[in-house]
């Protein structure tokens, strides 16, 4: 869906240059949508992905109103016929391959991760203290904190409290502790780093993007 329409509006825009090469409002949405949208893109290929979807929502509007100003603008109907019917056509049927309709239909799929139901299992379960895991990330403080506040949300909100720790500080507890690891952030596997090589798993549980593991020291 996104490339029919990244495809039409690229063709459209080389067609109606000449358009953009004075100041107007939809050279303006032009240059929004390229500093908004293409630079961060190329900045995510060449150095790290920079880009969440829900931060450029915003660019969908600059994104339609030119692809239809620009097709408004074509003088050869049919070839106006054929975008108007090309993105009508495409943008109903995708309809049907997202979550607002298949609801309707299958079960819906998850797709954000399961914090809640992670904390609540923690929470409910006989050992309640836990370390969060982040690798590869140049932010990691920043990733464990952020995280840590959210769960510290969620265990405000039902009432119980689950008990953080640092790994240095897990290594001086006795019994044992649960790896709480997001796998948007991390290996999908969540395997134990070598800093655990001297603990064991005693449980493992998955939930929706969540990993949990119980795990203790061998020593």
């Amino acid at each position: 869906m996104g490339g029919i329409f990244l495809l039409t509006l690229i063709f459209l825009i080389s067609k109606e240059f000449k358009l953009f090469k004075n100041l107007n409002i939809l050279s303006i949405f032009l240059i929004t949508i390229f500093f908004s949208y293409f630079l961060p893109i190329l900045f995510g290929y060449i150095f790290k992905p920079a880009l969440l979807s829900r931060y450029i929502i915003f660019i969908l509007v600059p994104i339609i109103v030119l692809t239809s100003s620009l097709i408004n603008r074509i003088e050869n109907k049919k070839l106006k016929t054929f975008f108007f019917i090309l993105l009508f056509s495409s943008t109903l049927l995708n309809q049907f391959t997202e979550q607002t309709v298949k609801q309707f239909f299958n079960k819906r799929v998850i797709a954000k991760p399961q914090y809640e139901k992670a904390s609540n299992f923690i929470a409910e379960s006989k050992y309640k203290n836990y370390i969060i895991r982040v690798v590869d990330m140049k932010s990691d403080d920043e990733s464990i904190n952020a995280i840590k506040n959210y769960i510290n949300i969620i265990n405000k909100k039902n009432n119980y409290k689950i008990h953080f720790y640092s790994k240095e500080k897990a290594k001086t507890l006795k019994e044992p502790i649960w790896i709480f690891c997001d796998q948007t952030i991390n290996p999908k596997n969540c395997s134990l780093d070598t800093k655990f090589e001297n603990y064991k798993i005693l449980k493992e549980i998955n939930f929706n993007s969540i990993n949990l593991k119980l795990v203790k020291s061998k020593i």
